[in-house]
């Protein structure tokens, strides 16, 4: 499972690890997905999002996930 971010609301679904370096979208969301999260989809507009997603870079996702490791240890 993965986390990610669409229009400023948090969802976590499966992600193949397949390589999509030469196709034209690098990630294809399931309809099941959509339909379990209610995310409606209008084929006729794009890019209309109108809230944006907060994100960290690689650095501070490492950063951040070895923060969680050691609260983890410290706790147990």
């Amino acid at each position: 499972m993965m986390d990610f971010c669409i229009a400023g609301t948090s969802h976590e679904t499966q992600f193949s690890l397949t390589d999509r370096g030469n196709f034209s979208y690098p990630v294809l969301l399931g309809r099941r997905f959509m339909r379990d999260d209610n995310i409606l989809i209008d084929s006729a507009d794009s890019f209309i999002a109108g809230k944006e997603c907060e994100y960290m870079s690689l650095e501070e996702l490492v950063k951040h996930h070895q923060a969680k490791i050691v609260k983890a240890d410290e706790t147990t």
